[in-house]
């Protein structure tokens, strides 16, 4: 089981990969964020198709199939292509469940979940264990039983057999208790004692009657008082009606907000001013800058329209100057002049030795051109003069303008400069009114939000006028006063409320308010009678509380001597309904009135429970046998850590020899080891990068079981992540013994320190890389 390629051509944000061929030990390297997961995801998707969202956690994150292929190869050369050919468990023994705790490390978690259920489940489907059979018939005769799988008597619904036999318990135990109680009991002197004690209780009751009474005064005479006081108050507080603590309030804010709003008033007027004055100096300044750039403008133009004809007219003849001047000094003119010398020297040398007509006609050519050099030399320095007398007038002119005047490169440069102080001269005149018109909109804006302040004070003076006339006041604090008292009459009336709810309670039929006050009136009046009732007696609550104790006390007596007589037929119509729901289930109703119906269902409570625990113990010798055979089954899971196990060598190979032993003892924690010095330890104990090395053997292991002689290959997403450097570099010497041993790696990593150590193999084409991106 090789993965030879795969492609992904489309999957939710990852960029298209192409066509990858593998090798048999593969990097996949990138940054976090590059696609690592998103590849993982989308090889997992392909590999197992729909199942693969069930058994590897977080492949929702895109929720669509990637696009794209994987090819596998076998030992014989065929090639199987995924997802179009199926998934990979229809061409191996391998589960989407055993892919994901065997060949695949993802998050840096090298732990099997459910690990004592998998190796359950992995020997199960190796060697035929019959483990779930044995289970059902444990189950079947614990049913029967009447027991649960630990040997005590079960108790589901709707039997509910524990309950009942616990019950059952507990009745024969009070029957035999009340049967003694029944013999032993004497019925002859409780008629004397309940008639002393009912005489006792009935003047205990009438001194309480007294004291009722003498309560039901006193509240009469408080709440009487307090309903006078409350019709007092209220026909005070007519005058007061219109003093409203609204308008009080109110009152108080337009005064606080007139306070501010003037306050305001006087920032802004101040602003007003220190704005006006801003505006008035930046006016100056623009007028002033701008009577300085009409200045500049004025002397540039003028400077500009008398020198700048004859600065351009200059540079025309500057350009015909030094045209001639190059034709003058060509090397052709210089070689052609020589020649015309020799000429001329020959000529004349020709002519006083040897007069021949060709010495004459060279004679004239040469003077010919002499006459033609002359007249060039000539024409040339008649213009250099014209130039130099256009540029002394032209300094003249510059001169008179105040320009300098020492050559025409100093006036071009004075005349660029008169341009250069114009630029900046309109520069400043543009600020200077944008100045102006900045100013000018925060005065106009200062001088609306004043109108603004002035509006809003004559609102609130008008609104504390109004308050004035409506009151019939004329200041704040005379309303105070008014509200003040108004405040006080509320609060003793409140007060008397008080007393009322605390003797009447409220109306709690309706809802609260001037009810309440007809409430209590009705209250009161319902006292009325108690006027002049118990006189001389003053109500002690202390007196009564005693008094209350007591006759309780008294009448608890009394009940008890009376239920005495009663409390047996009670007594065994109880029993009845408890035997009766024992019995449940049993068919036929049992009677228990009497002492000879007591002890018949004693007797059938005692066999009901004899049989029940015969039941039990039958069930639990027939547990116990096949608790044996399921315990010989279990041994078969020890089979995958067998010493014959390439697990126990990898492991002691990979750590260096530190340990010797792998073992499976079931459980929460599995997994043991044993090291050199014998100790065994739980593998949840050891330290991060052993507890991978470990996990990482059983892995090994668990595939070898499940391949038998094949091997596949290994999808690893940074699972050393816990790893130092040093222990990083042990671990990718594992992998690389594990690869060597016929194990394809695919190692996902965006770790730098991962590469280095591999970089080397890299380097040596032992490991091939693939960039993600």
């Amino acid at each position: 089981m090789f993965l030879k390629e795969f492609a992904i051509g489309r999957y939710g944000p990852l960029s298209e990969i192409g066509v990858l061929k593998l090798g048999s030990f593969n990097l996949f390297y990138g940054s976090n964020e590059d696609g690592k997961t998103l590849t993982i995801d989308a090889l997992l998707k392909m590999l197992f198709g729909k199942k693969a969202g069930r058994y590897f956690s977080a492949l929702n994150r895109v929720t669509e199939n990637p696009e794209g292929y994987l090819l596998l190869s076998e030992r014989n050369g065929e090639e199987i292509k995924l997802p179009e050919a199926g998934s990979l468990s229809d061409f191996y023994p391998v589960s989407a469940a055993e892919f994901s705790n065997i060949f695949v490390i993802r998050d840096s978690d090298l732990a099997i979940k459910g690990e004592d259920d998998f190796y359950r489940n992995i020997t199960a489907r190796l060697t035929g264990m019959r483990t779930e059979e044995i289970a059902n018939i444990k189950k079947k005769l614990s049913e029967l039983g009447g027991i649960t799988e630990k040997g005590a008597i079960s108790n589901t619904a709707p039997e509910k057999l524990k309950d009942r036999y616990q019950q059952a318990l507990a009745l024969t135990d009070r029957i035999e208790s009340l049967l003694i109680e029944l013999e032993e009991e004497n019925f002859s002197s409780f008629e004397e004692e309940l008639a002393f004690l009912k005489e006792r209780s009935s003047g205990m009751v009438e001194l309480k009657k007294m004291y009722d009474a003498a309560l039901s005064r006193e509240r009469y005479e408080k709440g009487n008082e307090a309903l006078r006081k409350i019709d007092e108050i209220e026909n005070n507080l007519v005058k007061y009606k219109n003093y409203d603590e609204a308008e009080l309030e109110s009152w108080r804010r337009s005064e606080s907000s007139l306070d501010f709003l003037k306050a305001e008033k006087k920032k802004h007027e101040e602003e007003y001013d220190r704005s006006k004055e801003s505006l008035t100096r930046a006016g100056t300044e623009s007028k002033n800058l701008s009577l300085a750039h009409s200045t500049a403008k004025h002397e540039y133009e003028t400077a500009f329209n008398q020198l700048n004809p004859l600065i351009e007219q200059h540079d025309q003849q500057s350009q015909v100057y030094r045209k001639r001047e190059v034709l003058t000094g060509s090397k052709t003119l210089k070689s052609v002049s020589v020649l015309a010398l020799l000429l001329f020297a020959i000529s004349v040398t020709g002519l006083i030795i040897r007069p021949i007509w060709w010495f004459h006609l060279f004679l004239a050519v040469s003077l010919g051109y002499g006459l033609f050099i002359g007249w060039l030399r000539f024409n040339l320095l008649g213009l250099k003069a014209r130039l130099a007398g256009q540029e002394a007038s032209l300094c003249q002119k510059a001169e008179r303008l105040g320009l300098s005047a020492a050559g025409i490169a100093a006036v071009r440069t004075a005349l660029g400069t008169k341009s250069r102080e114009l630029v900046i001269a309109e520069s400043r005149l543009n600020e200077a009114v944008k100045e102006v018109e900045w100013h000018q909109k925060e005065l106009d804006r200062v001088e609306k939000d004043l109108d603004d302040l002035m509006q809003r004070i004559k609102s609130e003076e008008a609104k504390v006028n109004n308050l004035k006339e409506a009151n019939a006041v004329s200041a704040l604090a005379e309303l105070e006063t008014l509200i003040g008292e108004k405040g006080k009459m509320h609060s003793e009336i409140k007060v008397q409320k008080n007393i009322l709810e605390s003797h009447f309670g409220l109306d709690k039929s309706v809802n609260r308010g001037a009810n309440d006050i007809n409430y209590w009136v009705e209250k009161v009046d319902n006292l009325a009678r108690f006027a002049d009732s118990a006189e001389g007696i003053i109500y002690n609550q202390k007196e009564v509380d005693r008094l209350s104790d007591e006759l309780e006390e008294v009448n608890n007596k009394l009940n008890l001597l009376n239920e005495k007589f009663g409390e047996r037929k009670e007594e065994l119509r109880e029993i009845e309904r408890l035997v009766n729901e024992v019995f449940d289930y049993e068919g036929g109703y049992l009677p228990c009135q009497t002492t000879v119906d007591l002890n018949a269902i004693n007797i059938k409570l005692l066999g009901w429970i004899k049989v029940l625990e015969q039941n039990r113990d039958s069930a639990l010798a027939a547990l116990e046998i096949l608790s044996e055979l399921e315990d010989e089954e279990e041994e078969k899971v020890h089979q995958l850590f067998s010493p014959e196990s390439s697990l126990h060598a990898n492991f002691a190979r990979i750590t260096g020899g530190r340990y010797r032993e792998v073992r499976f003892q079931g459980g929460e924690n599995p997994i043991m080891v044993v090291n050199t010095e014998g100790n065994i330890l739980e593998a949840s104990s050891l330290s991060g990068g052993t507890f991978d090395q470990l996990y990482f053997a059983v892995r090994i292991a668990l595939g070898e079981a499940v391949l038998k002689e094949n091997r596949g290959f290994l999808i690893l997403d940074d699972p050393f992540i816990k790893a130092d450097p040093v222990r990083l570099g042990l671990l990718m010497e594992m992998l690389a013994d594990i690869n060597s041993s016929g194990w394809q790696i695919l190692y996902f990593s965006s770790k730098g320190e991962v590469k280095n150590t591999l970089q080397e193999r890299i380097d040596r084409k032992e490991i091939r890389e693939f960039a993600i991106s």
